[in-house]
């Protein structure tokens, strides 16, 4: 049911990729919410029927493309976490819901292969615009730890307030300034 994830997270600057290939480009939208809140919607409330644990958690929803809808949860923290991930059919209604969200997180994620290794490139758009994130993902830890970073990479990985559902549920401003601090302070070094 729950598949084991390991990736580290990293910081990045403007440019730093500019002669990467990339090898496919999605544009999602994705929010976080309790699900039983949105039990009248068709598919949401046939998965909570068939997976009951689901109306206790907060639940990320994604839209890739505008066409594929992704329910996660996720587990756990740091370089290693558990994912239980159900693929549902386009809805009109889920698409509206995450498009009236004004908390929402929208970005580019840029797929490509770095040392050998599946890499993701999140350029996020509207509340954090700029912002570049890069997720390296490896099969068991020792590779995670074994992974040296290019020089202008900089570890997010045991930041909690630097996740995804932490950047949808906390002050933009707040984030960005602690941002701009870890940038400021790679670049006292």
């Amino acid at each position: 049911m729950f598949k084991k994830e390991v990736e580290r997270r990293f910081l990045i600057k403007k440019g730093s990729l500019k002669n990467e290939k990339f090898t496919k480009k999605i544009r999602i939208i994705q929010g976080y919410y309790n699900l039983k809140n949105l039990i009248d919607i068709e598919p949401i409330k046939e998965n909570l029927f068939k997976y009951p644990f689901l109306k206790k958690e907060i639940v990320r929803i994604r839209i890739e493309n505008k066409k594929d809808i992704y329910l996660t949860l996720k587990r756990g923290k740091g370089v290693e976490r558990y994912e239980f991930e159900i693929k549902l059919d386009f809805n009109k209604k889920i698409y509206s819901f995450l498009k009236n969200d004004e908390k929402v997180l929208k970005k580019i994620r840029k797929e490509f292969i770095m040392d050998g290794f599946k890499a993701m490139l999140d350029s996020f758009t509207e509340r954090y615009k700029g912002v570049k994130i890069v997720e390296v993902e490896f099969k068991n830890k020792r590779e995670a730890k074994n992974f040296q970073p290019p020089k202008n990479f900089i570890e997010i990985t045991d930041f909690i307030y630097l996740t995804n559902k932490s950047m949808y549920f906390n002050d933009e401003e707040k984030i960005l300034k602690r941002i701009r601090e870890i940038y400021d302070s790679k670049n006292q070094k």
